[in-house]
């Protein structure tokens, strides 16, 4: 059967997931700042990845109070956490592929995320957002050049790749 996590061991991993929800505690606040107190309005794109950020956050931030010192449990929420980053970071290369499209290949703009949810199947709204529209295609904010979902896109892998350092460390072979 799997050892259960030493102390030590445990402790890197509660400093991992802590910093993992911190980081997502402060996209998500940045999100916010940036729709209520600078204007900027999501497109449909953007809210799906910020249910990814958020959703991420919920479970690092599980991880880290309930800090199990089972594998299997541990693993457990190390997959979904990864696939959390990982959509997420699906959603942001979506993003910047739409971005980088030829104007006249950019599509049409279409309903906004909040008549899509009250109105159609939940399938059909993932289908419709991920189909991106002309709002998604808009560049209106920068930070050193990059685009929003571009900055998005670097955050989602390096939180992809921390939730796979987690996997790394649960199943490393103890010194001898």
């Amino acid at each position: 059967m799997y050892s259960p996590i030493s102390p030590a061991d445990l402790s890197k991993f509660k400093m991992i997931w802590a910093f993992i929800t911190l980081s997502c505690i402060f996209g998500m606040a940045y999100a916010l700042y940036s729709q209520y107190i600078g204007g900027l309005e999501p497109c449909n794109l953007c809210m799906l990845q910020r249910g990814s950020m958020t959703l991420l956050g919920g479970i690092s931030l599980i991880a880290l109070l309930h800090a199990p010192r089972s594998k299997p449990i541990h693993c457990i929420y190390i997959l979904l956490a990864d696939l959390a980053a990982l959509s997420g970071a699906i959603l942001a290369a979506r993003h910047v592929w739409l971005q980088h499209l030829p104007k006249d290949q950019v599509p049409a703009c279409g309903p906004n995320f909040d008549y899509l949810v009250g109105n159609f199947p939940i399938m059909e709204v993932i289908q419709e957002i991920f189909q991106g529209s002309g709002q998604c295609a808009e560049i209106s904010w920068q930070l050193f050049g990059f685009s929003m979902p571009e900055v998005l896109l670097v955050v989602f892998i390096g939180l992809t790749l921390l939730c796979s350092l987690l996997f790394v460390m649960l199943f490393k072979r103890p010194k001898a």
